[in-house]
């Protein structure tokens, strides 16, 4: 107000310029001398100005207030607006993973029946076009099962909560298994699928091995999906770095494709883009299979890319870092496998030059002097010319289909030769190849290893015949690994599942263990058969179900057992896959869980973790 006053009076009183400059520096008594000496005339002018000056002054206090009153109701409504918007958006994703999660049971639950009664099928005796026929029916669903996890981990992936498990796995055996379970896929497109791990390379690590096998599966799908042509797939893995219990590992997947082009390699690790996104595209699939792999690999601490040239072939490549075990070794088997059979001549044919190359690197890792040849006519030639020269070869390692001359007929060529009839002979075959095992069989071949190779079968193969150690890769072993295995011990299970065609599967699977199941078809006949009767060693719960949920019977069942020192074990087996199933699944008191659809070896894995400690 005193600037106010100050102007107005400066106005009044002219330009008295030493007046103005002790206004300015607010000397004392200054504004009071100049009221003094002011005419009247001059001071009602100051009077009326100084009025006006609180006119003023009052109009811009009350605009300012409006103002503020008017981005305050502003500011309101859009947070109003935003608290709408954030509850609207929370109410879309809570009714998309409901919708989601609906979805992937509706789907999941007859999938279960579709896999389980092949599998049971697939276990009886038949001929070669009708188990062609029942595999291809379930490498269909499994493609349908894959395309529905893709959809659930990139729903999990948007909403950040795609975690990792940390737990002690055979990093060899994790991508063995891997390539095994894409083998059937590979012979049928005639490629040639190879998995390599350089003498580096730890077998134990820390981490999440489902995680890694979908990485590796998802690259390997990727390439088997873009040959049109007999071609190969070689998977390698190497170590890049390693430090205080810590190792980086280097995943390559080399194929022999189509190729991508350069100005498309960027895009296909984004969500729903492909190379070719036409609606007249040639390959299938969702899209996402990359962009989880990516999102997975960065979970992992490591990096994820791409060289390719079009017509060329691709390498995807990923890097990942794991925890090392204090126990862990880099390529066990080999310091065995060399004293015992240091230097002993191997004859290994093979018309494949990358196959050849890597098993005869492996062989020579482990103390074996190899000699390799590219068809069965050489192989032929090099097994008559050590006879002559009188230095057999004590083994004699064959892929079943070698040019000019296949491994079948290499056989019967030894066979027919007295100095070459002792041979010892260990055969590698496609596990879909039903009548090249068969006439294998008839030919007396007793070692035979499905393909793609997997370097611990070769090694067990060779320890089998050469060390005494029992032999457990017989083509009949190889040809069934997914059949129900007799157990050792009957037990005697409760059932809780309302699908009719799940309950048939899951009781024909019990039965062929020799195990006895009784059948519940809803919540309250299993809470009421549990109180009934008490003689049961395991509850197989599915969680939804009418009446009572698994869920509910189960918190029943823990109340119950609170006032008692009993508690019965209970696997859930469940068609919920989505972020926090499990561990709702676990706080209900359930003691383990199987995702449907199932597998048999899941199932009984699950029971045996459970049951191990009281199983006499």
């Amino acid at each position: 107000m005193h600037r106010i006053l100050a102007k107005q009076i400066r106005k009044l009183l002219g330009r008295d310029q030493a007046f103005q400059n002790s206004l300015e520096a607010d000397e004392p008594g200054a504004l009071a001398r100049c009221l003094e000496s002011a005419s009247p005339a001059k001071l009602a002018s100051l009077i009326q100005a100084v009025s006006t000056s609180y006119e003023q002054s009052d109009l811009y206090q009350k605009r300012t207030y409006r103002a503020l009153q008017t981005a305050t109701e502003e500011a309101e409504q859009l947070a109003k607006g935003l608290r709408q918007a954030k509850e609207a958006a929370e109410a879309a994703n809570r009714a998309k993973s409901e919708f989601l999660a609906n979805m992937s049971h509706e789907i999941r639950t007859p999938m279960n029946g579709i896999l389980g009664m092949t599998e049971l099928v697939l276990a009886t005796d038949l001929d070669s076009e009708q188990r062609e026929n029942l595999n291809l029916a379930r490498t269909a669903t499994l493609s349908l099962l894959n395309i529905i996890n893709d959809i659930l981990d990139f729903s999990r992936m948007e909403a950040g909560k795609l975690p990792l498990e940390q737990e002690i796995f055979s990093l060899k055996d994790t991508v063995s298994e891997t390539l095994t379970s894409l083998g059937l896929r590979a012979d049928e497109k005639g490629v040639e699928l190879i998995g390599y791990f350089s003498p580096a390379v730890p077998d134990r690590i820390i981490g999440d091995s489902g995680r890694l096998r979908q990485v590796i599966t998802n690259l390997v799908g990727n390439s088997l999906k873009f040959i049109d042509q007999k071609g190969q797939v070689v998977v390698h893995v190497d170590r890049v770095s390693s430090g205080p219990g810590t190792v980086e590992l280097r995943f390559e997947v080399r194929d022999t494709g189509i190729g991508i082009p350069e100005e498309k390699q960027k895009l296909i690790f984004e969500a729903f883009m492909q190379a070719d996104g036409s609606t007249t595209r040639k390959y299938g699939g969702t899209g996402l299979g990359l962009t989880i792999s990516a999102k997975l690999v960065e979970l992992m601490r490591g990096h994820i890319g791409v060289t390719s040239e079009p017509e060329q072939g691709s390498t995807f490549w990923f890097t990942a870092c794991f925890v090392v075990p204090p126990d862990s070794t880099a390529e066990k088997d080999g310091s065995e496998i060399c004293l015992e059979l240091h230097d002993m001549p191997v004859l290994l044919a093979d018309d494949n030059p990358t196959l050849l190359g890597i098993l005869g690197e492996v062989l020579e890792n482990w103390g074996l002097q190899v000699t390799r040849a590219s068809s069965g006519r050489e192989a032929i030639a090099i097994l008559q010319q050590s006879a002559r020269q009188n230095r057999p070869f004590p083994l004699v390692i064959l892929d079943a289909d070698l040019t000019n001359a296949e491994g079948l007929t290499v056989i019967e060529e030894v066979q027919r030769t007295p100095d070459l009839a002792e041979k010892v002979i260990l055969l590698f075959a496609s596990a879909g190849r039903h009548n090249e095992r068969n006439r294998a069989r008839e030919l007396g071949i007793r070692f035979m290893l499905n393909k793609p190779i997997r370097q611990s079968e070769l090694f067990n193969a060779i320890q089998s015949r050469f060390l005494g150690i029992p032999d457990s890769f017989t083509a009949d072993s190889q040809d069934r690994s997914d059949l129900p295995r007799k157990q050792d011990r009957c037990l005697r299970i409760l059932v809780a599942e309302d699908n009719p065609v799940n309950q048939k599967v899951i009781l024909c699977l019990l039965e062929k263990a020799g195990h006895e199941a009784v059948l519940a078809a809803d919540g309250e006949e299993t809470l009421e058969a549990w109180r009934q009767d008490g003689r049961f060693d395991l509850i197989l719960m599915d969680v939804q179900m009418p009446k009572l949920s698994g869920l509910d019977v189960t918190r029943f069942i823990r109340r119950e057992e609170a006032t008692t020192a009993e508690h019965i074990p209970i696997i859930a087996i469940t068609a919920h896959a989505m972020t926090g199933d499990r561990e709702r699944i676990l706080e209900a008191g359930m003691d383990d869980y199987v995702i449907k659809p199932m597998r048999s070896e899941t199932l009984f894995a699950s029971i045996d973790r459970i049951l191990q400690p009281s199983i006499p």
